[in-house]
């Protein structure tokens, strides 16, 4: 499994959302320059990520991006599933009963255990955990 660069740049964006100490909505363009993203492709990201209730867009003279909830209260599960799907790490555990051997299979075992740690530490990560990642800046 390998997140695209979409996704990353989505939890690059959300945490550079998180680091800024005032409320005030931030440009695309700023947030594009800070995380090192092409504006016309963060455009389209922010675009899901709003329709995913993780930012909100304001419109006229404030116009930009805030949060639109606490960064502890936003995981990256729901970040990385939200921009990439389900998280899965094998056919086997994408849906329960999809193989006949799944509660005798070794393997089916192995990967399902492997996927509840992956998402397991996903929940556990929040954009407040990330704070202060190497590749951000906050906007003066």
């Amino acid at each position: 499994m390998q997140l695209t660069r979409g996704c990353e740049y989505a939890i690059r964006g959300l945490v550079f959302l998180s680091m800024q100490e005032k409320p005030d909505p931030i440009l695309l363009a700023d947030i594009a320059k800070s995380i090192g993203a092409p504006t016309n492709y963060l455009s389209n990201i922010f675009q899901i990520l709003s329709r995913l209730s993780l930012v909100t867009s304001h419109r006229g003279a404030k116009r930009g991006y805030t949060l639109s909830r606490s960064p502890d209260k936003i995981n990256l599960r729901e970040v990385v599933e939200g921009m990439e799907g389900p998280i899965s790490i094998s056919s086997c555990t994408m849906d329960r009963g999809w193989c006949e051997r799944e509660d005798h299979c070794k393997m089916y075992s192995l990967w399902d255990e492997l996927q509840g740690m992956i998402t397991g530490r996903l929940e556990k990560a929040t954009l407040t955990s990330l704070t202060g990642s190497c590749f951000l800046h906050s906007v003066e």
